[in-house]
């Protein structure tokens, strides 16, 4: 028979341990990118976690041509010029671009996935096209 000093012992034995509770399951942690054909950029659960993108979040678009590479700028300003409004879901976000892909003549075969970087020198966060991988279903 156990007595009542024992299971002390071990209540306090399991709480002094240094373990740290995941209580986040539904997200994903990579932080990745994804480039449609239709236009649409999309962060990953993790993306969104690591950028602080919210219901109530913004981004101006930008294209660097010689890179090959999408820089988006995060606000929380709707008024910003060119402000286009995330769309977040449980699982990420994403953008619809189609007027920023027509603009700049980008043309995306399928879709295509990649790491996303963060500038440090401005912190957008950088779709780098010649990083993409093509989806196997695409």
């Amino acid at each position: 028979m156990i007595d009542s000093s024992t299971l002390y012992l071990v209540k306090e034995q399991e709480t002094t341990m240094p373990f740290q509770k995941f209580t986040n399951p539904a997200t994903r942690l990579n932080v990745s990118g994804s480039i449609s054909s239709s236009g649409i950029l999309g962060f990953s659960g993790g993306a969104r976690v690591r950028y602080g993108i919210t219901s109530d979040s913004y981004c101006v678009l930008y294209w660097d041509g010689d890179t090959s590479r999408i820089a988006v700028e995060l606000t929380t300003d709707a008024s910003a010029e060119g402000a286009r409004k995330f769309n977040v879901g449980r699982h990420g976000a994403v953008i619809r671009a189609k007027p920023f892909f027509d603009f700049f003549g980008i043309e995306i075969e399928g879709t295509l996935r990649m790491p996303l970087t963060q500038s440090p020198d401005t912190g957008w966060v950088i779709f780098d096209l010649k990083q993409g991988v093509r989806r196997k279903n695409s």
